[in-house]
């Protein structure tokens, strides 16, 4: 073997071991993603987990009753809460959006807007949460803000209650 051909076959052989380890470092890229993915879905999890529990230990529940039912005779501290209510729903959301949007998941970024408009009819069905909405729209993300809109297009205010009696209409034919 001549002395040009070896050194044919050692750069032949680099450019392959090169290559090798192009596919290697890409296989480890896309491991190291895959695992950002997993750990923003479970952080979001969490953060949806954890506001639930609060929201449950908090009371809000009459809040958002009375809201529904009787939002004429809301207190002031009544409003106050629900508008922390509605500043938690909305910031959850644009958290799981920038997080999954930064990390470059057109699929779950596309399922979280999904998510926004399931549950913006029970969010905000009633005048006070539509209100809070028209108020605060300026500092959303434009996605989420979309997302509402889209959703609530032809909703009228109420779909809140409406759900729960749906549910009891439901639940009275089982």
């Amino acid at each position: 073997m001549k002395l040009s051909e070896f050194n044919e076959y050692i750069q032949t052989m680099a450019a392959l071991g090169a290559i090798v380890a192009l596919i290697a470092v890409g296989y480890e890229i896309r491991q190291s993603n895959r695992i950002a993915s997993q750990q923003a879905v479970s952080a979001s999890w969490t953060n949806w987990i954890d506001t639930t529990v609060a929201e449950i230990e908090s009371g809000i529940s009459t809040t958002l009753a009375k809201s529904m039912t009787n939002p004429d005779d809301l207190a002031l501290e009544e409003k106050i809460d629900l508008n922390s209510f509605l500043q938690a729903f909305v910031y959850k959301y644009h958290h799981d959006y920038e997080v999954l949007y930064m990390d470059d998941n057109p699929v779950l970024v596309a399922r979280t807007l999904e998510e926004v408009v399931m549950d913006a009819p029970i969010i905000f069905g009633s005048r006070f949460s539509r209100a809070w909405l028209q108020e605060n729209r300026r500092w959303m993300v434009p996605e989420i803000i979309e997302a509402i809109d889209r959703s609530l297009k032809d909703i009228p205010v109420g779909s809140d209650l409406e759900y729960y009696r749906r549910i009891d209409t439901l639940a009275a034919t089982l």
